[in-house]
């Protein structure tokens, strides 16, 4: 019996060692994320109310706008982006300024830095409306 429990706390350690994720994903509105982004630096998040803009080979933008105006964009690292969000972006949403052809549900990925200190999503998911 005492080896049956060892053998089940090995298997629980293993599958966190695995990646399992020790929480869930935060999930958090967009104009929210550009206040307090800096502070979820290593965090997996979701963010939503945001539309892909000005897609690029090294980042893709999900601008938000408030009360009918622009308010900033959360920088998507393109270099770690899942591949077949980061295709339909360079295909669909280059615009600087998006015109509501891109639209999404929800960005998920964790929460970095750049080199100078910029905020970015790394690993981005794109969930398109």
């Amino acid at each position: 019996m005492r080896q049956i429990h060892w053998v089940a706390v090995a298997l629980a350690v293993a599958g966190s060692i695995a990646g399992t994720p020790a929480r869930a994903d935060t999930v958090i509105d967009a104009v929210d994320f550009l206040v307090d982004g800096k502070e979820m630096v290593g965090r997996h998040v979701t963010v939503t109310g945001c539309e892909l803009s000005n897609a690029g080979d090294t980042v893709v933008f999900c601008h938000v706008r408030s009360g009918g105006h622009g308010a900033g964009d959360i920088v998507l690292d393109s270099s770690t982006m899942r591949r077949e969000d980061l295709r339909r972006a360079l295909r669909n949403c280059t615009e600087v300024l998006p015109k509501g052809d891109c639209p999404v549900r929800e960005v998920s990925g964790r929460v970095g830095r750049t080199r100078g200190g910029l905020v970015v999503i790394n690993n981005a998911k794109v969930g398109w409306q």
